[in-house]
């Protein structure tokens, strides 16, 4: 049998019973309705190589939020950096300290989404 997500052949693979199911849109005056039903019982089978990616994924995902922390993280260190360098040189304008605070504003509100995504 084949892989049912990298479709090649897997001789060494866990075979699957799952139920085929049917969508049917059904209009009516509300608007449209969805019915499903069950179709016949059919036999998948999951090669070892994508089962092992599968459990890698769910059990190390703390690899993919520190990829996706990262470059805010450095958004904010910079922010902080350069609100108080811009802070302790008098000469430049008072307008581009604002640049730093919004900087760091951005960083830790996109942290704070991107965290709850994943």
């Amino acid at each position: 049998m084949t892989c049912i997500k990298c479709k090649r052949a897997s001789d060494s693979g866990i075979k699957f019973k799952v139920h085929e199911i049917h969508t049917l849109h059904v209009r009516d005056f509300d608007g449209e309705k969805l019915v499903q039903g069950l179709g016949e019982i059919l036999e998948i089978e999951v090669c070892k190589a994508c089962i092992n990616s599968a459990v890698q994924a769910a059990f190390f995902y703390g690899r993919r939020i520190i990829k996706k922390i990262i470059p805010f993280s450095a958004l904010i260190i910079l922010g902080v950096i350069m609100f108080f360098w811009l802070s302790m040189n008098s000469e430049i304008m008072p307008a581009l300290r604002l640049f730093g605070r919004l900087q760091y504003l951005w960083g830790l509100l996109e942290l704070s989404v991107r965290s709850r995504k994943s």
